[in-house]
């Protein structure tokens, strides 16, 4: 009866799903479809000047190349070439009114002197001392103080020159000063140095190979001693200096041979008669000519 009873159940629950009567059950809702495209969120990125709080340095030029790096190989620094020196140094002994050029020795160094040249400096020491480099401004004829003039000025430094003795006049060689010219040796000038022509003119030629001018005191006159200038106040020529090449100095004319005193020569005297050619041996009684006596 049990079993019976329990297959009448199934049966009748089978007939109710059958028949609809079990509850129906709703589907889910589909979700709502957004128009716009949503982006998932992301953390926000940090702003730039945070990133750059310190800014920003070129390495340094000479920082050490990292520990797995090799330095590279310095370049061998290439030297200088070493500039050329002058041929001549001037050195002027102001104290002693003497001018010493040296020239180089195989060290090149300024050792050997070659040429001395008496003048006259600055009276109460007013050339001022040192050692300047020459400028290479020259002139054959210049304007000086107190209106004279000077041959073959060439500029030291500012208003400092070497220069020949003055001259009264223009282009005239023989408007020199001899007074001046004999003081040559002791100190005479503004502060210039004063040469005779022939050394002002060498001076001016070699302005281009001078290294350096030094202006100095000392008791020492220089290796070559100190050259003499004759005096010219009393001579012949007094406005010309004898060293002057010009072709009118006369310093420069060859002297002239004094003339051969003229000796009076004797009156030519008349040639003597000559005598006939002797004849032959006579006595006293004989005649010397014609026939002997009978």
């Amino acid at each position: 009866m049990k079993r019976n009873g329990k297959r009448l159940l199934c049966l009748m629950a089978g007939l109710l799903l059958l028949c609809g009567c079990t509850p129906r059950v709703s589907p889910a809702p589909e979700p709502e479809m957004k128009s716009a495209l949503v982006l998932p969120r992301i953390k926000p990125i940090k702003p730039m000047g945070d990133l750059l709080e310190k800014p920003w340095t070129l390495p340094e030029p000479n920082a050490e190349p990292e520990p797995n790096e090799e330095p590279e190989p310095e370049a061998p620094a290439e030297e200088e070439p070493e500039k050329p020196r002058a041929p001549y140094y001037v050195k002027v002994n102001c104290e002693m009114n003497t001018v010493t050029i040296y020239t180089l020795d195989e060290n090149r160094q300024y050792t050997v002197p070659c040429r001395a040249m008496v003048c006259s400096s600055g009276i109460g020491g007013s050339t001022p001392l040192g050692i300047y480099t020459p400028t290479g401004n020259r002139w054959s004829w210049l304007g000086l103080v107190e209106g004279v003039k000077g041959m073959y000025a060439t500029q030291i430094f500012g208003d400092y020159l070497f220069h020949s003795v003055p001259y009264t006049e223009w282009y005239d060689h023989g408007s020199l000063q001899p007074g001046e010219f004999d003081k040559l040796g002791e100190a005479a000038s503004h502060g210039c140095i004063r040469l005779q022509v022939e050394d002002a003119k060498w001076i001016y030629d070699h302005v281009g190979d001078i290294e350096a001018v030094e202006l100095y005191n000392s008791p020492d006159p220089g290796p070559l001693g100190k050259p003499t200038a004759p005096k010219i106040g009393e001579s012949a020529y007094p406005g010309w200096d004898p060293t002057d090449r010009d072709e009118n100095n006369p310093w420069l004319a060859p002297p002239q041979p004094d003339p051969e005193p003229i000796v009076p020569q004797p009156e030519p005297q008349p040639e003597p008669e000559p005598e006939p050619p002797a004849g032959p041996e006579t006595s006293p009684e004989t005649p010397k000519y014609g026939r002997p006596n009978i």
